[in-house]
Formats: structure tokens, sequence, C-alpha cells
């Protein structure tokens, strides 16, 4: 395990990264604000309901095709896009600031 840390630098699980800390050189701590996320998408009518196709994109039948490729090589059955996920990713993506940065809160 020698060499598995940087430069001797050590950090507790389930602490802020360096980069979130107030005051580091990158550091968006000070300015996230709390974020709200109320679904948009009409909920599931039932448990276990089947699944239905994402409408296509570029970037999701890229990503589509990127877990389809790596699973490939895996030689494990490829994951099937569902179009429950990829609302909840959208809707997520409404709420992201503009620099990237989720609070561990949400």
């Amino acid at each position: 395990m020698r060499g598995s840390h940087a430069q001797g630098v050590h950090q507790r699980v389930g602490t802020q990264p360096s980069w979130r800390r107030p005051g580091s050189p990158t550091s968006s701590a000070s300015s996230i604000q709390p974020a709200i996320f109320a679904p948009t998408a009409e909920p599931a009518t039932r448990y276990n309901e089947p699944l239905q196709a994402p409408p296509h994109t570029p970037l999701g039948d890229a990503v589509v095709a990127a877990a389809q490729d790596a699973a490939a090589q895996a030689h494990q059955p490829a994951p099937l896009a569902d179009a429950r996920l990829s609302r909840a990713c959208a809707e997520l993506a409404e709420i992201v600031p503009e620099e990237g940065v989720v609070g561990y809160s949400l």
C-alpha cells in the first residue's frame, strides 16, 4: 500500500475534498447555495412498470453506445437505457449551478 496516497496527505473518508474547503485556490464552497429539487415529471404509476426507451439525443446516444461497448469488452450484458433515469438526470441538470458544483446535502 505504500505510495497509495498523494504526498503523504491523509484525508478522512466523508470529509470535504481539499478543493472544496473555504480558502483553497479552487474553492467555491463559500458560494454554494441551497438547491431545491422538486421533480417535474409524472411519477411511476406502479412499481416495476416496463422500461421505456429514453428520447434520442446526441449525448444520450453516445452514453448508451459507450456503455454497450464497455459491457461487450467485459463480456457482460449491456445495461438497458431507461427513460426514467434520463428524466431524473435532466431534472437534476436543470438545478446544477453554472460552475457545476452541487453541495453534498443535495
